[in-house]
């Protein structure tokens, strides 16, 4: 009778485990960012976290592939002697999980000579 019982129990466990996997369910994806000129940093937020050419890793979830596309938190490229650039970012995961983007910034002397 013990047996049974214990089995019973260990199936309803692995069950919601398994149930626990599938709510959890999660895609990795890579985004590669260059600049021109190379060597920008990346800011997101307050935060500096690399400087291109930057590979940024993010997780599609379950809910991000039911609507079809992953929005990455704005980031901003920075770098001496250009305008501030930001980056924002909606992928569409039905092209995959995998993506490449280059940035041209604007030096600030032309940004200046456009507002005359």
């Amino acid at each position: 009778m013990r047996k049974p019982t214990i089995a019973k129990i260990a199936a309803a466990v692995g069950l919601l485990i398994l149930a626990g996997c599938a709510a959890t369910y999660n895609q990795p994806c890579r985004v590669r960012l260059e600049s021109d000129p190379p060597g920008a940093e990346i800011w997101k937020g307050g935060y500096y976290i690399g400087t291109t050419p930057y590979v940024l890793h993010y997780t599609a979830t379950s809910e991000d592939d039911d609507r079809g596309y992953l929005r990455l938190p704005p980031l901003t490229m920075k770098k001496p002697g250009y305008r501030p650039y930001l980056v924002e970012m909606e992928l569409d995961l039905k092209e995959g999980y995998d993506w490449e983007g280059q940035v041209i910034l604007e030096p600030e002397d032309q940004a200046a000579e456009g507002r005359e």
